[in-house]
């Protein structure tokens, strides 16, 4: 059913990723803006069209703008006789696409001077976060706050700003784009290694130490070259080649970053389990509430404890594969866009209903 209501998300992708993307098709830059736009999309990296396409199947108009795409932009820009400003461009599109709500996924790009041309604009400012809060970002000027961590949310509302909390999710679409499961790879871990992530480097390094993990993610050119997490390490993959190297393992690592205090709430958690694979990640207090422990995922307590249960599930194949069929299910049924995105849908319309009022 469709409503009144319309939406537009507005976030930036990894740079070396969007380079990859154009270097492999050449003939993509000169494309007109639409289609540049799906041929990114279509490429399952990040967020892709996961929440638009939720909010669409809830009635409402929905659009997507990839901020930092300098070809994007620029051909947008031409295309409607605007001028190309770069990463601010976006904010010219908000103004041509008049939604109701501006919701961004990176609020790096929301400081006080975007957010008060959007006050112009928009009726309600809108941001999801799941890292550090960049500190250029104006969040009190956001209408509402979105986070998969819990104590973000405490946080946020003690200081005033209304926050929801949401965990994230998996687009059962993403497995009709793959190929049928082989897996290949007994044990993986796909992610990043910064300074965010020390406990997870830490993790990494224990492990690699007495086990194979092929690892795949950005920041390794960062670690020492002696690392034991670089012994098989294959690159940064992103987007299909990500969700194929997921499927294609017997079991994956998960670790979280610094800032998720006790709380599980990462994107690898849908990812994984929603892929068919074994997922083995830390005890966190709320992860009760998203799965089954020892029966939808596995859970650690310790490195020695994570080193044990890698050892044990790749000896146990049948075991391991009967808890990702579970963990499978679980994603498909609970933990899918559609369904967060019907929350979201419903949390947004009663607040442009009362500021109508």
């Amino acid at each position: 059913m469709e409503t009144e209501f319309s939406i537009a998300f507005v976030g930036t992708y990894y740079s070396p990723f969007l380079a990859a993307h154009y270097s492999d098709h050449p003939g993509l830059i000169s494309l007109p803006y639409q289609a540049q736009l799906d041929a990114l999309l279509g490429s399952s990296f990040g967020d892709s069209d996961f929440y638009s396409n939720g909010m669409r199947h809830q009635g409402w108009r929905a659009y997507e703008i990839i901020a930092n795409c300098a070809p994007l932009q620029k051909m947008w820009a031409e295309e409607n006789r605007a001028p190309d400003i770069g990463v601010q461009t976006f904010v010219q599109q908000i103004a041509a696409l008049k939604p109701d709500v501006v919701y961004f996924h990176d609020l790096s790009l929301a400081d006080s001077t975007v957010t008060q041309q959007l006050k112009g604009l928009v009726r309600l400012i809108v941001g999801q976060i799941a890292s550090p809060v960049p500190r250029t970002a104006d969040i009190r000027s956001f209408d509402l706050i979105v986070s998969s961590f819990p104590h973000f949310v405490d946080a946020f509302q003690r200081a005033g700003i209304r926050s929801l909390y949401q965990p994230l999710a998996f687009d059962p679409r993403v497995l009709s784009r793959l190929g049928p499961r082989n897996p290949k790879h007994a044990a993986t871990f796909i992610g990043g290694v910064t300074p965010n992530h020390q406990a997870r480097i830490n993790l990494l390094s224990s492990i690699c130490g007495v086990t194979r993990l092929d690892t795949w993610g950005y920041g390794y050119n960062q670690l020492p070259a002696d690392s034991n997490i670089l012994r098989n390490y294959h690159g940064e993959t992103w987007g299909h080649a990500m969700f194929t190297a997921l499927r294609n393992s017997n079991l994956t690592l998960n670790s979280h970053i610094d800032v998720s205090s006790t709380f599980a709430n990462n994107m690898r958690l849908f990812e994984a389990t929603g892929c068919g694979t074994l997922l083995l990640t830390e005890e966190r207090e709320n992860l009760r509430t998203l799965f089954r422990a020892n029966e939808e995922i596995i859970t650690y307590r310790s490195t020695q404890d994570c080193a044990d249960k890698i050892q044990y599930f790749l000896r146990h194949e049948h075991e391991a594969t009967e808890i990702a069929l579970a963990g499978q299910r679980r994603t498909l049924t609970s933990h899918t866009y559609l369904a967060r995105m019907a929350e979201t849908a419903a949390t947004l319309g009663r607040m442009l209903v009362r500021k109508s009022d």
